[in-house]
């Protein structure tokens, strides 16, 4: 374990050092990351004051970084979106300085920046319950009637016994140009236990009801190879966010955690939330993927359906052998087509490969989530090199898209680690692969630009919304070597069909 933490703490430190390195030519077709054709580039300089968090040992702030960028669509309105991403990331300890969301009424074209009390660095204060050092797990999304919600779980760094933890949420209701003071839905000491993966949904057929939705990791005496104790946690707000109810545990498994939770909402009311369950078999970490349903909005649920084994693998670049973060949060990406309520969730694997590489797979119910599809391979990646980071939407007619990254511009000729973003697409059947297209929207960046916090990070998920024939995503690229802006955020809309 020492020997570990070491090794971990000298690729910190080296990638702190480390100088920029360039692209190839031949393969420099879009170094600044917006590849898509009409990218706008959302993000800019910081809105944080330097100093504001504090400082923590061992741990480097990345100035002007921007990662994990969510995206929610008006449902009144197609050319009203919402987006949030955390700005300034921490290499240790977790999480950045702040969240920043940005708002457009043009579809896109023009975005305003601003940011919720989250955080002291956007203004939270003892008083109000919301001085903490850091925040992560940026989640947006709409209410039918316009409401914005915006989630993130804040904290002060390191995380140890005696700092506090939150799960926050802000509203606004005038479409995410200014935002309420955060609600706060738990908040408790790391000692007691961690609040963490958290995501939210407004329900699309009731403006009144909201869903928060995290797990709890319990106090345990185990490394952190070792699966933790971690029930899933909701909280409620049924009169437009004008209160929220007290959070509840809605599934404790016996010695296993839940985590890694989002919930959809079928067009016949009943919300299905998608987790990972990690537990431990003969000395071997398992991921399982399996979904919670429940038919009263929110009230209770029933028994878990499980889907069956993730197969998680470590993403590494195999000629430099660093690793690229989304290791090991694989968390899955779930949503629904509103016409036919069928449900699909996609996730990184290695079961198409025997563990040699990560793939995307991707499974289907047609019956509410009591029964899933066998896994299909659905990206496009060529070649023996990995793919990461799927989120997936549905557009009105039925066509599903999933957003993801792969090497497939990395070689063993190039400097840095090059990374492209894209876009699959099927209106056809989604269980075959041969069904499935591809579009380019963003590189080939270079991901050794990253900040690197436990390998190199722009984020555990993606921002993808699907209105119409089109597709609307927000996602962040690394930069070119003379920005200082490492790391930037850019929207992009594919139309299909």
């Amino acid at each position: 374990m020492q020997r570990r933490i070491l090794l971990a703490r000298a690729a910190v430190l080296f990638a702190a050092v480390r100088l920029p390195r360039s692209f190839h030519p031949r393969d420099a077709r879009s170094a600044d990351g917006s590849g898509a054709r009409g990218a706008v580039r959302v993000s800019g300089p910081s809105l944080l004051g330097p100093g504001c968090e504090g400082s923590t040992p061992n741990s480097r702030i990345y100035r002007n970084s921007v990662v994990e960028p969510h995206l929610a669509i008006d449902p009144r309105d197609p050319c009203h979106f919402v987006g949030a991403w955390q700005q300034d990331r921490w290499s240790a300890g977790g999480g950045a300085s702040g969240q920043v969301s940005a708002v457009s009424w043009d579809g896109g074209q023009t975005w305003t920046r601003n940011a919720a009390g989250f955080t002291r660095c956007q203004g939270g204060t003892a008083a109000l319950g919301t001085d903490f050092e850091r925040c992560t797990d940026p989640w947006v999304t709409i209410a039918p009637d316009g409401t914005v919600y915006q989630m993130t779980v804040a904290f002060s760094a390191p995380r140890l016994p005696g700092s506090e933890n939150a799960m926050l949420v802000s509203r606004s209701t005038d479409g995410g140009t200014t935002w309420e003071p955060p609600v706060t839905l738990i908040r408790e000491y790391t000692a007691e236990a961690y609040n963490d993966k958290n995501s939210i949904t407004a329900d699309p057929n009731d403006p009144n009801y909201v869903y928060a939705i995290w797990h709890r990791e319990l106090p345990r005496e185990e490394t952190k190879e070792t699966p933790f104790v971690a029930p899933a946690m909701l909280a409620r707000t049924t009169d437009g966010g004008r209160t929220w109810e007290q959070a509840r545990a809605i599934y404790a498994p016996a010695g296993m955690a839940a985590t890694a939770h989002s919930i959809v909402v079928l067009p016949s009311g009943e919300l299905v939330d998608v987790f990972t369950l990690n537990r431990v078999v003969d000395g071997e970490t398992i991921y399982e993927l399996g979904v919670l349903r429940s038919e009263d909005k929110g009230a209770t649920w029933g028994a878990p359906v499980m889907i069956g084994r993730m197969g998680t693998v470590d993403l590494v670049d195999p000629y430099s052998t660093f690793t690229l973060r989304p290791t090991p949060d694989n968390i899955a990406s779930i949503a629904v087509d509103r016409r036919t309520g069928q449900l699909f969730i996609t996730w990184t694997t290695g079961q198409f490969s025997d563990g040699r590489r990560s793939e995307i797979a991707l499974v289907r119910s047609t019956d509410g989530g009591l029964s899933w599809s066998a896994p299909v391979r659905i990206n496009l990646t060529p070649g023996n090199v990995h793919a990461f980071v799927p989120t997936i939407a549905v557009l009105d007619d039925g066509t599903v898209g999933v957003s993801y990254f792969d090497l497939r511009n990395n070689t063993a000729a190039q400097l840095g680690i090059l990374a492209d973003h894209w876009l699959a697409y099927c209106a056809g059947d989604v269980l075959d692969p041969a069904a499935w297209r591809e579009k380019h929207i963003a590189g080939p960046f270079d991901m050794q630009r990253a900040p690197y916090a436990f390998g190199f990070f722009i984020g555990d998920y993606m921002g993808l919304a699907g209105a119409g024939n089109s597709f609307h995503l927000l996602y962040t690229t690394t930069t070119p070597a003379y920005e200082t802006e490492i790391t930037a955020a850019y929207f992009a809309s594919v139309t299909v069909g």
